[in-house]
């Protein structure tokens, strides 16, 4: 995990996906990390980023800000930046 300040200085103030700032430090958050392994295992199964996208929208899978819907774009980027 990331210090705190790399991950505002990442996100504009903001954890990435996955993270949480608990008692000043990042920490992993859960709920987040269990939709990314979800996001890896469609994608081992062949959907497109869109069909995952629609998938989580469908499902009602808030995005970190809890405002957003899932874009096909997003989701690539998240399963191509790192190995969570």
């Amino acid at each position: 995990m990331r210090s705190e300040d790399e991950a505002h200085d990442l996100n504009n103030g903001q954890c990435s996906f996955g993270e949480k700032i608990v008692a000043g430090k990042v920490s992993p958050h859960k709920g987040e990390l269990a939709v990314l392994r979800r996001m890896q295992v469609l994608r081992i199964r062949g959907l497109s980023y869109w069909k995952i996208a629609a998938q989580l929208n469908s499902s009602g899978v808030p995005t970190k800000n809890r405002k957003a819907k899932w874009h096909a774009t997003t989701v690539m980027k998240m399963l191509k930046a790192k190995a969570y």
